[in-house]
């Protein structure tokens, strides 16, 4: 933090937070994508819903084992689609903004590209689809998801021992994620439990302070408005060229929208 107040970074992320709350931000992706994200995860749920699928968690007769299971399945989607944003060029142009926060704090967890919650939708509702749901959600474990989120995104200096490497994600944990340290990249992609980095070898064992957070680009202090614009015109552009490339037609080349060394490389 600087003196004398909130530095830009917590500046920002205090106004998407606040446009988060109070339905903006959710108004102008499903804008941008003309809801069409949202029409096609329902088209998929109720695709699956009419076959033969495991319907696991219903069969088992204890709901906190219910929750348990499904949390784990849940973050294991949300950690394969969060490596994909990493991965896929499209999908970084829109997801570097959360990466672009220089300082953590609790409101970073809610600083994303408002298309990158319509792109979570189409996904993160498969293991319902797939397994079915627990009996009963209670309250507190949506709450509990919520606070796990912003503690993780603070500026926490802790790693939680066994617990933080072996049962839930602790700060010092996505601090390691968001670092700019070239032994930290691509590493802690999961949200809640550290797991499934163990089973894919993404996990990052080491107690070295995390030096500096954020991306290795020139136009990283954007405004807001300028960060949505240009980082939703290369997602488009970018997918574009894809898309033409994938028809074979030909496509001048031009400079890149965003220098993507810090994901290159990366195997999934």
């Amino acid at each position: 933090m600087i003196k004398g107040g909130l530095s830009k970074s917590l500046r920002q992320d205090r106004a998407v937070w606040i446009l988060d709350v109070t339905g903006v931000w959710l108004f102008v992706g499903k804008a941008i994508t003309l809801g069409g994200t949202y029409y096609f995860a329902n088209i998929v749920n109720q695709s699956l819903s009419r076959i033969p699928t495991i319907k696991l968690l219903p069969r088992i007769s204890s709901v906190p084992v219910q929750i348990v299971l499904y949390l784990l399945l849940a973050d294991l989607v949300g950690y394969w689609l969060h490596r994909t944003f990493h991965k896929i060029p499209a999908l970084w142009m829109l997801h570097k903004f959360h990466h672009s926060a220089t300082e953590m704090g609790v409101f970073t967890a809610r600083r994303d590209n408002p298309l990158v919650v319509p792109l979570f939708i189409l996904f993160t509702g498969l293991p319902v689809s797939i397994f079915g749901a627990p009996s009963e959600v209670p309250l507190w474990i949506t709450f509990f998801a919520i606070l796990h989120s912003l503690i993780i995104h603070s500026q926490i200096p802790s790693d939680w021992g066994f617990f933080g490497r072996w049962v839930l994600v602790s700060p010092y944990g996505h601090t390691v994620h968001h670092s700019k340290a070239s032994h930290h990249l691509n590493k802690n992609f999961c949200f809640m439990f550290p797991l499934w980095d163990h089973v894919f070898g993404s996990y990052y064992g080491g107690s070295d302070e995390v030096v500096a957070i954020g991306v290795d680009e020139p136009d990283s202090g954007r405004s807001l408005v300028r960060a949505l614009i240009d980082d939703t015109g290369s997602c488009i552009g970018v997918s574009l060229k894809a898309a033409l490339s994938w028809y074979g037609l030909s496509v001048s080349p031009g400079p890149r929208a965003a220098p993507l060394d810090r994901h290159d490389g990366m195997n999934i």
